[in-house]
């Protein structure tokens, strides 16, 4: 390799650096609309066959994305935002201090377990805070703050021309790839299996651990099941958090209300139904597609989370497949022959 090769080298490195540093802000709402056009082609194949059209069927399918996903979207959780500042001026309200008064003098091994904790801790101090906390950042979270909004409004015009140039997208992927056209071709495939795989048995997972934890709330007589139900949905989605974050404190809630036969059937239902059942479905709606281990997936998101935020749900299983998947390639390669003459 000659010395203008390897300025050209470094100079094609140092711009596609750039590059991701630039896109790295917008990840979120990048990676939002490469997952949603992935989950939603089919239908955009339909649409497309329809109107012939490739604009008007990509106008028309945003529209629809918009309609069926983000309006319904935006109403649950800006009800979820409400409820949880609720919940948090309830903390912080004299009821919860009488109620958790009344436990102590009921149950004394609650106090003395009580009073160690505030021994390393100031509870009532972080109790407030903690709520506080939720209150006043609940409804920017959740409802919908500028950054928010920013990410949605770029992750639906990202979408729109990805549903018109997805061909010409794919084009440019192929000729770009140093690889032989049949390897081209099982990447691309597994890059469509691991997003379709991770977003669609992620979802439904999600979905049915929320249907199962707001049925529970529902049938306690616990206000607002439908959205606890939605929220749990969420936070399934996010390995790093997990739907305890909101049956655990409805939980301690209907114990200190002195409902405690609730309370037990809602932390038996949440720890050994809802808390564990994405453990019996991922191997088989998003393990058994992608051919990793469980285990693999897992700490693949988790990193990926630490890493990038939310959109590593997403990168993390893809990078992990991608990488092996090269991997894969490289053991394919004819071994070079010791007697074969060097360039």
């Amino acid at each position: 390799m000659n010395a203008r090769a390897v300025v050209l080298f470094l100079i094609t490195f140092a711009a596609i650096v750039l590059v991701a540093l630039i896109a790295f802000p917008f990840l979120t709402a990048i990676t939002g609309a490469i997952g949603v056009a992935v989950v939603t082609h089919h239908q955009h194949d339909w649409l497309r066959k329809k109107l012939k059209n490739q604009s008007a069927a990509a106008g028309l399918m945003l529209v629809l994305v918009i309609l069926i996903l983000v309006i319904p979207a935006a109403f649950v959780v800006s009800g979820v935002a409400r409820e949880i500042s609720h919940a948090a001026r309830f903390f912080q309200g004299p009821d919860f201090q009488q109620n958790l008064l009344g436990l102590m003098a009921q149950y004394p091994r609650i106090a003395s377990a009580i009073y160690r904790i505030e021994q390393e801790f100031d509870l009532g101090d972080v109790v407030q805070q903690g709520s506080k906390f939720i209150a006043s950042h609940a409804g920017g979270f959740l409802g919908g703050s500028a950054t928010t909004l920013t990410q949605l409004v770029l992750m639906l015009f990202t979408l729109f021309f990805l549903y018109r140039d997805r061909e010409d997208s794919i084009r440019m992927l192929r000729s770009l790839l140093p690889l032989q056209e049949h390897q081209k071709g099982v990447l691309l495939s597994r890059i469509y299996d691991t997003l379709y795989a991770t977003l669609q048995g992620s979802l439904r997972i999600a979905l049915i651990q929320g249907t199962l934890g707001g049925a529970m709330f529902w049938l306690l007589g616990i206000p607002a099941a439908l959205l606890w139900g939605v929220f749990m949905s969420i936070m399934a989605l996010i390995p790093s958090l997990g739907t305890f974050l909101v049956w655990m404190p409805a939980a301690i809630y209907l114990f200190l209300s002195g409902q405690h036969w609730k309370s037990a059937i809602l932390f038996a239902w949440g720890s050994l139904v809802v808390g564990t059942i994405d453990n019996v479905l991922y191997p088989t709606l998003v393990g058994s597609r992608l051919q990793l281990h469980t285990v693999a997936i897992l700490f693949s998101v988790l990193g990926a989370i630490a890493l990038m935020g939310i959109p590593g749900i997403v990168l993390g299983p893809l990078i992990l497949n991608v990488a092996l998947t090269l991997i894969a390639f490289w053991w394919e390669r004819p071994p070079v022959s010791a007697s074969a003459p060097q360039p």
